[in-house]
């Protein structure tokens, strides 16, 4: 056998290795074999296991304030994610639109799939501050409205990427 001081053996279960002794892969040894106890704490449970969620709102959405007609949305959400515009029945009512349930809309998110309830078509969104005016019309698509833990109604009012090209918005980096 070599000599010990530069050698190092090293059994395992069914194999024995010898390998040259070195700061480096002593290092890299004790980083591998803490890593390996760390990963064997964490628990993955399968999907279906899963039987709690932890919802957190967002509180980092991008929101502007415009009208429809007379009606000021303080909380317009600038979604430049989105393709689509949407409105919940709820604001839709309350502004009076009227929501054609023949033009349903396939809605694709993050983790789902769903269709709208019907769609308004010409929605003007007005835009301003104190110097400038602009309305916009587009089509949107209604969604059913969703509620807080109170049963409080939630309004929803989404702008997507096709009103914002409209309103002149560009993205800060194009696409090739």
């Amino acid at each position: 056998m070599a000599d010990s001081s530069k050698i190092k053996e090293i059994n395992t279960t069914s194999f024995s290795y010898i390998l040259p002794e070195s700061p480096r892969l002593e290092h890299a040894i004790k980083a591998y074999a803490t890593a390996q106890k760390k990963n064997s704490q964490i628990y993955w449970p399968k999907p279906l296991e899963i039987n709690f969620l932890q919802i957190k709102d967002a509180d980092d959405v991008a929101t502007i304030s415009c009208k429809v007609g007379s009606v000021t949305i303080p909380y317009a959400m600038i979604d430049s994610g989105s393709d689509s515009l949407i409105v919940s029945e709820n604001v839709a009512k309350h502004l009076g639109l009227k929501i054609d349930k023949k033009k349903i809309h396939r809605l694709n998110g993050v983790a789902n799939k769903s269709h709208s309830l019907g769609t308004v078509d010409s929605v003007p969104v007005t835009i301003e501050d104190e110097e400038n005016r602009d309305t916009i019309p587009d089509k949107f698509s209604v969604v059913p409205t969703e509620y807080d833990d109170s049963g409080k109604e939630l309004s929803l009012f989404i702008l997507g990427t096709q009103w914002q090209y409209r309103a002149g918005w560009e993205p800060l980096v194009k696409g090739i």
